[in-house]
This record gives structure tokens, C-alpha cells and sequence, in this order.
């Protein structure tokens, strides 16, 4: 059976529909995975769903499914209800199938001694105390927000108290885990379902505390990538921290390689989204292998290379 690999988009109104660019970006994502011969899956609300539904093998209309506002909601529904999917973002281009370490091989995580949960409910008790093998396959370890301004946002955020429903938020950590490429194994279901679980109530608190985030800063309205940013992947991170998940950081495996142009510099390089636009252009027309193609036009000076030039990330 073929790998699936799963993409996701949503949108929150019909007056404002998403950029063509993010459709390139979905098409390109997705035609370098088919290249490589996974199962590609897409869900979606209806507006993406009508255009992408038709590039991928299997198709999931969810708008009526969830009450989406946030980038990460579907996302998230899909750990929690598709447990064996691989998500993927659409600004990741595999150059080759992704690698995953056997799972088996990871040590089980132990509990410091010095960890008291006598006043811990049963649910939020330390899943490695249930001896439970758990192992969560995740793009990258980001030691700190990319910007003072980011981490000045993460300040306003924490001052609102999300320890309040999340018990194990950490005020002194400002670290993250890149959710680019997640993938849960077969052991993993209390902590996937409890990360889940959590999610939806930091969601909720969000909301309790919109308008006292928003006003005192504006990176925190909900629209905004950094407040969906902290309730997603710091979130996972302040998890798996205080649980002891046992994780596995793609990007340190030497045999993944792909490019994952993540971060908002992509949409205003007018000269990448020419070059996206042109490839895609070409493999719709022409089609054949995505390599190939952007080799052609590449050596035929029609757009700037962006693909093949170095592994993993930028």
C-alpha cells in the first residue's frame, strides 16, 4: 500500500478567495509527491476543494465538518481523526520519499524521579507513566521565534495565562516544533488525542481572550500566522517537553531531502512567484516530472531556480 501523504487549506469567507500563488504552491507540492509515487489526499473546504480535489488521488469536503477560523484547525482535525496520514505543507517540495527512522528503535521515554503526580488527574498525568511506547515524527526543532517581534507577541500571549487550561504551558521556553511534515505512529494514540484534546481548549481560551490579545497586540488576532503559530506548534512542543515524548527530527536525518520555504518572505518575492507560475504552467500543459521540467526552463533562463539546489530547508 502507497504512503498517503495529506495536504489541507480551508477558507473563511467567499469574498476573500485565496491567492492564485497558493494554488501553485498546492499543485507543485503535491505533483513532486506524485512524482515519487505516493497516495495524495487533500482536505479542504469548497472553495479549495474544487481546485485541488482534482490534482490528488483522495478528496475530503470538511465544511461542514468543522468550525475552521484558524490555519491549523483542519490540520489538527486530521491528527485527530486520520491518525495514519502524513500531513504536509504546501510550500514542501520532496526531492526524494521521506525517510522515517523505525520507531522501535527509539528508546522509550522514562519519568524523572523528581516528577510528583499525586496532584495529577489521570488525564494529565505523564503518558510515559502509562508505559505507553510513544514516538512523534516532526519537520524541525525551532529553538526561538524567528523575530523579536514574534517573541514579543509570545510575551503578550503568555500575560493572558494560557496555563490556565493548559497545564503544561511553559512561561520560560519559547521553542517550538515545526509541524511542516507531522507523522504519529501506532503507538502514540493518548498523546496524539491528548494534543488534540488541548488544542481545542487553547482554542477556546483564545477566544474567551480575543479582543484583550488583539487589542494589546495585533500579531495576536486570529487571523494573524503567529497566534495560530503559538496555539500549534508551541503548543506541541510544551507537550512533548513535559511529557518526555520520544520525537524524531526529520530535517537531522541525513537521508530526507526536500526544500520547505516556509515563512511569509515567499509571498513577496515577485520573482519566485513568476518562476512557481511558469513551472506550473509548463507541467500542465506539457506534463512529465517535475525535475525535469524545472531543469528545462531553468537552463533555458525562463525562470529562476528554486527547486534541486540544496536539501531540506531554507
Amino acid at each position: 500500500m502507497k504512503q498517503r501523504l495529506v495536504w489541507s487549506l480551508g477558507k473563511r469567507g467567499d469574498k476573500q478567495p485565496h491567492h492564485p500563488f497558493i494554488y501553485d504552491m498546492f499543485y507543485l507540492s503535491i505533483k513532486t509527491a506524485k512524482d515519487l509515487g505516493y497516495h495524495t489526499v487533500f482536505y479542504g473546504t469548497h472553495e479549495s476543494v474544487g481546485i485541488i480535489g482534482k490534482w490528488v488521488d483522495e478528496v475530503h469536503d470538511v465544511t461542514n465538518k468543522i468550525p475552521y477560523v484558524f490555519y491549523d484547525d483542519i490540520k489538527v482535525w486530521i491528527w485527530y481523526t486520520d491518525p495514519t496520514a502524513i500531513t504536509i505543507d504546501a510550500d514542501v517540495f520532496l526531492y526524494k520519499k521521506l525517510s522515517f527512522r523505525n520507531p522501535d528503535e527509539l528508546e522509550n521515554v522514562s519519568l524523572s524521579d523528581s516528577t510528583d503526580l499525586s496532584n495529577l488527574a489521570w488525564e494529565q498525568k505523564p503518558i510515559s507513566n502509562r508505559r505507553v511506547p510513544i514516538t512523534l515524527r516532526y519537520e524541525e526543532f525551532a529553538e526561538a521565534p524567528p523575530t523579536a517581534k514574534v517573541l514579543n507577541a509570545l510575551k503578550h500571549f503568555n500575560e493572558a495565562n494560557p496555563k490556565s487550561v493548559i497545564p503544561e504551558w511553559d512561561y520560560n521556553s519559547v521553542s517550538s516544533l515545526n509541524t511542516g511534515i507531522i507523522s504519529w505512529n501506532n503507538y502514540n494514540n493518548d498523546f496524539r488525542k491528548h494534543y488534540c484534546e488541548s488544542y481545542a481548549k487553547i482554542r477556546e481560551w483564545y477566544f474567551r481572550n480575543e479582543s484583550k490579545l488583539s487589542e494589546v497586540n495585533p500579531m495576536l488576532q486570529r487571523h494573524d500566522s503567529v497566534v495560530c503559530h503559538f496555539m500549534c506548534e508551541r503548543l506541541l512542543f510544551n507537550l512533548v517537553k513535559y511529557y518526555g515524548i520520544k520525537t524524531d527530527e526529520l530535517t537531522s536525518n541525513v537521508n530526507n531531502h526536500y526544500i520547505h520555504l516556509k515563512g511569509g518572505t515567499k509571498f513577496k518575492d515577485k520573482e519566485f512567484i513568476y518562476s512557481l507560475k511558469t513551472l506550473v504552467d509548463y507541467l500542465k500543459l506539457n506534463g512529465g516530472f517535475v525535475m525535469n521540467a524545472h531543469n528545462k526552463l531553468t537552463a533555458e533562463n525562463k525562470i529562476r531556480p528554486f527547486l534541486y539546489l540544496r536539501d531540506k530547508r531554507t
